[in-house]
């Protein structure tokens, strides 16, 4: 099937529809969690990535920090488990952000293969913000320390979920290295459980439009996103453009930290 078989209202319909699982990811992951964290202050996301894991919807419904860093733990995991170790069923956590990842240990993603006739399609992926991953202090938002595991349990990519059976063990020695077992728990359990809402209603969508078409919607979306960035961009006369601000101390000191951007505008 070509890119002209793609009408502009099929198009928009397939983006929306797309857009849905992402939000509705989210109100299952925010209705179902634990702590205030997620209830109240909404600090989480959901998304629908392709296999490469590009990000073709996300919701607006929680946190847009996440727009940065959901594809990059996306990529940390599918560097750990490519498609060729995922299984249907499965479900991949981690919280390390270097060298890429989620922005902070508390912040904690899961990403699940979705599969159709036993070909993965499509992943979908959330990420929440949890009360405590342990480290010096509670919250895991110690001031003053010196190096990452002063600030709490590092999670690398592993899975917690295989062939829809919740790994125990791989829980068990989380919880055990935070302070607040039933809110951690009852969150992760969130988070699964949002990813296979999303699992579900994907599948819903492969079933209506097919795999071809599907698929070829996503990448036209992708495509889609690209022209309008560029388009964008050419608004803005070409040059250079600087700016630069202060943070009040690094924890240590109260001496000013200069952060400065340059950014130039050519083509």
């Amino acid at each position: 099937m070509s890119k002209k078989s793609i009408d502009p209202i099929t198009l928009e319909v397939m983006r929306n529809g797309i857009q849905s699982i992402a939000d509705e990811m989210t109100a299952a992951l925010i209705r179902t969690a634990y702590s205030p964290n997620i209830k109240d202050r909404l600090d989480c996301s959901c998304a629908v990535l392709t296999t490469g894991g590009e990000v073709v919807a996300q919701t607006e419904l929680g946190t847009p920090f996440h727009l940065a860093t959901i594809p990059a733990a996306a990529q940390m995991m599918l560097e750990r488990y490519p498609a060729s170790q995922l299984n249907e069923g499965d479900a991949v956590i981690c919280n390390t952000p270097y060298p890429i990842g989620p922005g902070h240990l508390s912040d904690v993603a899961i990403l699940s293969p979705v599969f159709h006739r036993k070909q993965l399609v499509a992943l979908v992926a959330n990420m929440a913000h949890h009360v405590d991953m342990g480290g010096y202090a509670p919250g895991s938002m110690a001031f003053g320390v010196s190096e990452i595991y002063q600030e709490g349990l590092q999670i690398p990519p592993v899975k917690v979920v295989k062939k829809n059976k919740v790994d125990q063990e791989i829980l068990s020695l989380i919880l055990q290295n935070i302070r607040t077992y039933n809110e951690t728990r009852g969150d992760m359990m969130a988070q699964i459980a949002a990813n296979n809402v999303g699992i579900k209603r994907f599948t819903e969508i492969l079933g209506r439009y097919g795999k071809n078409q599907t698929l070829l919607c996503m990448n036209e979306l992708l495509d889609y996103a690209e022209r309008t960035m560029r388009a964008g961009i050419k608004k803005i006369p070409q040059g250079t453009y600087a700016f630069e601000d202060y943070v009040e101390g690094d924890g240590f000191t109260e001496d000013l930290v200069k952060i400065k951007v340059t950014i130039e505008v050519k083509g």
